[in-house]
C-alpha cells in the first residue's frame, strides 16, 4: 500500500513538472513572432538550391541525398528550410534556378526559341500564386537579371525592365497581400546597377530590405562588400572560393553550410518585420 502511496506522488509530482515545461514552452512560442507561421521564400538558384558537383560520403547527389534534400518537405536544405525547421514553420520554396524578375531580354529580342516564359520570370504569374494565409515573405533577385534583363528606370510601369518589374510585384503584394510581412533582401553578386535598383524600388514602396552587400552590419559573405564599406581583399578572399562557401571549385553557389550561415542573419531580419 505504501509503495502504491509513493507512486502516485511521484506520478503527480511528474505531472506537475510537465504542466510546468508546458507553459514554460508555451510562453517561449508566444515570444517567437515566428513560431508556426507561414514563410515564402522567392528567389532564383540561391534560394532554390543549386548543388551541382556535389555528393555526400555515399556518392549519393542532390536530390538523392538525405544530407541536402529533404524527403518530407520536398526541398533542399537551403536558408528558408533552416529558418522554418528552427521556427516550426510551415515554408514555401519558390526559388527556380536561373530565375528573374521581369521578361527577359532574349524573349523581348525576338531570339529563337525563347518564350515569354524564358527565365521564369518572378513578374509573370508567380508573384500571384503567394498564398493569401502567408505570413512572412521574403523576395531575392538580381543576379540573373544583371546579365539577362533590362534595367529601365524607377518611373517604368511594366514588367518589361527590371524597375518595372518591381514596381508591378510590390504595388499588386501591398494592394492584394496587405497583411503579409514582406521583406526584400539585396542580393550580392551581380552588377551594382541592380543592385541600387533593387535598393531603390524598396525605398520607393516602403518595403524593409536586408542588404547583403550594402550593410556593414550584414555578416560577409563570399561576395564581399560594396566598394565604398573599406572591406579588405584578404577578407573577400577568405570569404570566397578559398573558405566552405562554395558548393564545388566549378559551383559557387552557396554549400549547405553557406546556407545555414546566412539563414540566421536572414531570419533575424524576418524578425524586425
Amino acid at each position: 500500500m505504501e509503495n502504491i502511496e509513493q507512486l502516485q506522488a511521484q506520478m503527480e509530482k511528474l505531472t506537475a513538472q510537465m504542466e510546468q515545461m508546458q507553459g514554460q514552452i508555451e510562453q517561449l512560442q508566444k515570444s517567437n513572432p515566428l513560431w508556426g507561421k507561414k514563410y515564402v521564400a522567392c528567389g532564383d538558384s540561391f534560394t532554390q538550391g543549386d548543388f551541382n558537383d556535389w555528393e555526400d560520403e555515399n556518392g549519393l547527389k542532390k536530390r538523392e541525398s538525405p544530407v541536402i534534400w529533404d524527403f518530407e518537405w520536398q526541398m533542399f536544405k537551403t536558408y528558408p528550410w533552416w529558418i522554418a525547421k528552427r521556427n516550426n514553420m510551415t515554408v514555401i520554396n519558390d526559388g527556380l534556378c536561373g530565375s528573374i524578375v521581369p521578361l527577359s531580354r532574349a524573349y523581348q529580342e525576338g531570339v529563337e526559341g525563347k518564350d515569354i516564359n524564358d527565365r521564369n520570370p518572378f513578374s509573370l504569374e508567380r508573384y500571384k500564386k503567394i498564398p493569401e494565409d502567408t505570413d512572412y515573405c521574403t523576395i531575392w533577385f538580381g543576379i540573373n537579371d544583371s546579365a539577362m534583363t533590362y534595367l529601365g528606370s524607377i518611373d517604368d510601369t511594366d514588367n518589361k525592365t527590371y524597375y518595372g518589374a518591381w514596381n508591378v510585384v510590390l504595388e499588386w503584394l501591398l494592394e492584394n497581400r496587405p497583411k503579409m510581412k514582406l521583406g526584400i533582401i539585396v542580393t550580392g553578386s551581380g552588377l551594382p546597377e541592380w543592385r541600387e535598383a533593387t535598393r531603390q524600388v524598396a525605398r520607393k514602396w516602403g518595403v524593409p530590405y536586408l542588404d547583403i552587400m550594402g550593410d556593414p552590419q550584414v555578416p560577409t559573405t563570399h561576395c564581399g562588400k560594396e566598394n565604398h564599406l573599406g572591406l579588405c581583399e584578404r577578407a573577400k578572399e577568405l570569404r570566397g572560393k578559398q573558405s566552405a562557401w562554395p558548393v564545388s571549385e566549378n559551383n559557387g553557389h552557396p554549400s549547405m553550410w553557406a546556407h545555414e550561415y546566412q539563414s540566421y542573419f536572414i531570419e533575424a531580419f524576418l524578425r524586425r518585420l
